[in-house]
């Protein structure tokens, strides 16, 4: 159980390191302050050791002026360090507002934690906010290379709380609220690598990354993308985005798709934002 006060929270992802013996997992919950329990939710960190399930660390990471939630979590090799990187999405004053450079209904947040001795400490991150909607739906690491896919949308429309919530006092938001809006989703595709001081204050909302490229990919049909999942192949040469589009107009469906492209690849073809998935 991840807290003491039983209070509702939600499980996001997990990510398993050998060499400790130990899970890393994120997702959301609610905190308490001795007199209620919070409106909005805010990302949560934890270690435990195996096969006990010993919590090792637990934190709660976010602020009390907006819905935050993480939903995905990998680790990165900082100057020989694992450091858990971890992605989630907020509303306006979440975490690492400080980072953004436009006004997104729903930005995505990629959040460095430093290695402190073992123990893990928020210092910064990046922001994923070039479009209104951002929802990061999965993290992976590479040294010190950070892959990122998330689901974008341009549109400006966005529901009230209530409707996003769907009426729920304790909403799971670790799915990104995709339903949230009436939109057209296409896939975001970024790849960050750690560039940071050493030694950050515990705390600290820094820029810990640099942005190498971006890549938006959307259907030929223009057709809405839900992602599901990414994966590395090749060490760490090849990306594979999992997904769904809806089916043909006539039929009231998904169609599983996958798309598969070098990372060399997506470097020189930047510009090139149209594609048609492949099916399974």
């Amino acid at each position: 159980q991840t807290n003491n006060y039983q209070l509702p929270s939600s499980a996001g992802g997990m990510h398993y390191d050998e060499f400790p013996n130990s899970i890393y997992v994120t997702g959301a919950t609610y905190t308490y302050d001795n007199k209620k329990v919070s409106r909005t939710s805010q990302c949560f960190f934890g270690v435990a050791s195996l096969p006990q399930f010993q919590w090792k660390q637990s934190e709660t990471m976010g602020t009390s002026k907006a819905p935050q939630a993480c939903n995905a979590i990998s680790l990165a090799d900082y100057n020989g360090e694992s450091e858990p990187i971890i992605v989630g999405s907020s509303e306006k004053s979440g975490l690492l507002d400080n980072l953004r450079t436009r006004k997104s209904s729903q930005y995505g947040m990629v959040l460095n934690l430093q290695n402190n001795g073992g123990f893990f400490d928020l210092v910064g991150g990046a922001v994923v906010d070039e479009d209104n909607v951002q929802f990061p739906v999965k993290v992976l690491s590479n040294d010190e290379e950070v892959f990122v896919v998330s689901m974008a949308s341009k549109t400006d429309q966005f529901k009230s709380d209530s409707e996003k919530s769907d009426g729920r006092r304790f909403p799971n938001l670790t799915t990104g609220g995709i339903r949230n809006f009436d939109a057209q989703y296409e896939i975001l595709v970024e790849k960050h690598t750690l560039a940071r001081e050493n030694d950050l204050p515990s705390g600290s909302s820094e820029s810990t990354m640099r942005l190498d490229w971006r890549k938006p990919l959307e259907t030929a049909e223009q057709r809405s993308i839900f992602v599901s999942g990414m994966s590395m192949i090749d060490n760490g040469d090849a990306l594979i985005v999992v997904g769904s589009t809806r089916g043909a107009e006539e039929d009231d469906d998904f169609d599983g798709h996958w798309v598969n492209w070098g990372k060399e690849k997506a470097e020189k073809q930047m510009n090139k934002s149209k594609f048609r998935p492949r099916k399974f």
